[in-house]
């Protein structure tokens, strides 16, 4: 198993008062706590607060489904504004790129959206490659993701 492949976490921030942490398993099978990400305040237009989703690690075949059903869950509890902070991941495949589009196609739906921030190194690179953009709304950092300012916008 590849160094990246145990290292698949995903938390999920309510808001800036609350912090939920989940913990992963590591290859060797010890449980490790996934460590709180620094919290971001977000203004928004005049609608709710969106939520924020950091991904750590890679994203492929074998974890979009974890973080699906984590945006999944929080899209029927009602939140459709979502940001997923890619700051952290090495890594994203095609099947997790068809996911975040699937995903933000729903949150589109029901009136709201799915902003990805801050791809960096090769993540970047292939959805700069792939014109992911179309799809999704990419900004360079979460605040931006946050505001939604057209002229923010790294792709799309």
């Amino acid at each position: 198993m590849s160094e990246f492949q145990w290292r698949r976490i995903f938390a999920v921030f309510p808001d800036a008062a609350s912090v939920h942490t989940r913990t992963t398993r590591h290859a060797t099978g010890a449980r490790l706590p996934l460590r709180p990400e620094p919290q971001h305040r977000v203004a928004t237009d005049d609608g709710p607060q969106p939520r924020l989703v950091a991904a750590t690690g890679v994203l492929d075949l074998a974890s979009i489904g974890d973080l699906q059903k984590d945006l999944y869950s929080l899209i029927r509890a009602g939140s459709v504004r979502l940001i997923v902070d890619l700051s952290r991941v090495q890594l994203c495949d095609a099947a997790s790129m068809s996911g975040l589009v699937q995903v933000s196609r729903r949150c589109e739906e029901l009136g709201g959206w799915l902003r990805l921030a801050h791809p960096v190194g090769l993540v970047a690179k292939v959805f700069d490659i792939v014109l992911l953009g179309r799809d999704v709304e990419i900004y360079p950092t979460v605040t931006a993701a946050g505001t939604g300012v057209e002229g923010d916008r790294i792709m799309r």
